[in-house]
């Protein structure tokens, strides 16, 4: 068994543990380089600025932790956070667009995806104005 599922069995907390799925943004994806071992072409993205970090603490550990469960990393554009992030919105759902970015990757990838998916929203649009605002007027 890998780390992840002794640490979860050991504390009780799932008797499986779930397929893990990470996001990054199009300007900086080197999860999704490690994974792959290509880097995905885009537009860049400026959007997501909480997940912009070249070497990520734990990298390998991330990797490994997401392929042990037949998990993927998946990259997402500016337009489809601006999209997320407004979904989001319309729920009553009041979040940044690093965290919006877990919607896009699911509107872009739920067939990939499959069965039931749980993603986290963080963030309360608070610490960057400025941003949220040109975000939501950046989609339809």
């Amino acid at each position: 068994k890998n780390r992840l599922n002794r640490i979860t069995g050991h504390l009780g907390l799932v008797e499986e543990v779930p397929r893990l799925f990470g996001v990054q943004g199009e300007s900086c994806a080197p999860l999704y380089r490690d994974m792959r071992g290509i880097i995905e072409e885009g537009a860049g993205s400026g959007l997501a600025d909480g997940l912009r970090i070249a070497d990520p603490p734990r990298r390998g550990e991330i990797v490994e932790a997401i392929r042990s469960t037949g998990g993927e990393v998946f990259v997402v554009s500016d337009p489809e956070i601006s999209l997320a992030l407004k979904q989001l919105h319309r729920m009553g759902i009041m979040a940044e667009p690093t965290s919006a970015t877990a919607l896009a990757a699911f509107m872009k990838n739920r067939q990939e995806m499959g069965g039931t998916t749980v993603m986290p929203v963080t963030g309360a649009s608070m610490k960057n104005l400025d941003g949220l605002i040109a975000a939501l007027a950046g989609s339809p």
